[in-house]
């Protein structure tokens, strides 16, 4: 049984590899995690006052506003006050942002391979590590279980994909008054043309909305833009869009005896 400690630091390698795992994947344009998740933000949803911008991304105001002061030096985002409350301060992208987007973009997709690795019992140790801090966190309410098969690790996954739907399930489905259960299972699976891997998140929340599982159908042709609290899922279908070309691979629905599933389908190969 792991310490705290053990698993504190365990938790803070996870954190420290994700910044590192995504500074300077991005061209002459050189961006750490952080402030890649808030330009992402911004061009999904249009300008946002501070406050909810550091609860989308789930930062303090005064690290976000450490951010925003980087990018702001950068020329990408600016600082607007609002017209109808002065003591509102919106954040927008800048005319610059848009002059450079295109070779943002193009960079990631070049660095993709690099983002890309197997199903590694080492990833899976990160997650169980990140339970095991929810549970200090918060003692007697919570339970979960993580379901591996050896034969996954030759799969290549993108990194930090079924991290962030674990995380997104906690952020939406923990609860004051009610013990939080989570599975999580990976298995090699078939069906029909379909063969890779099966990342499955399941919780006893709440579930999702009709207009979210509306919003990411499996086979929608057109991306609607996404709520601010779902910018996990966001991430994760944009991902799985630009790395397989297809719109099938992230699954949404609701589990009989309550609560939110989620499938993530991990073709062997990418496209």
């Amino acid at each position: 049984m792991q310490t705290a400690k053990q698993i504190l630091h365990g938790y803070l390698r996870l954190y420290r590899s994700i910044s590192e795992e995504y500074r300077g994947q991005f061209g002459t344009v050189t961006l750490t995690f952080p402030q890649t998740l808030v330009l992402s933000l911004l061009s999904a949803e249009g300008p946002m006052p501070i406050s909810e911008l550091a609860k989308a991304t789930g930062s303090a105001n005064s690290t976000i506003s450490g951010v925003l002061d980087r990018l702001e030096q950068m020329e990408l985002i600016q600082r607007i006050r609002s017209e109808k409350d002065r003591r509102v301060v919106y954040v927008a992208l800048t005319p610059h942002y848009e002059d450079v987007r295109e070779e943002i973009e193009s960079s990631v997709l070049r660095k993709f391979p690099d983002l890309i690795g197997r199903m590694s019992p080492e990833e899976i140790e990160q997650i169980r590590s990140y339970l095991e801090m929810q549970k200090i966190k918060f003692p007697g309410s919570v339970d979960a279980y993580i379901g591996y098969a050896d034969e996954v690790a030759e799969v290549k996954v993108p990194y930090l994909l079924l991290f962030t739907a674990v995380e997104n399930s906690f952020k939406h489905a923990m609860s004051l008054y009610d013990a939080l259960w989570l599975v999580v299972q990976c298995e090699h699976y078939e069906e029909g043309t379909f063969r890779g891997l099966r990342m499955t998140v399941q919780d006893n929340g709440k579930g999702f909305s009709e207009e979210v599982l509306e919003m990411f159908s499996p086979g929608r042709e057109e991306e609607l833009p996404s709520p601010k609290d779902h910018l996990g899922l966001t991430n994760i279908s944009r991902t799985l869009r630009l790395l397989y070309h297809r719109n099938d691979l992230l699954r949404l629905s609701n589990a009989k005896t309550g609560g939110a599933h989620v499938e993530i389908w991990i073709p062997e190969e990418p496209v």
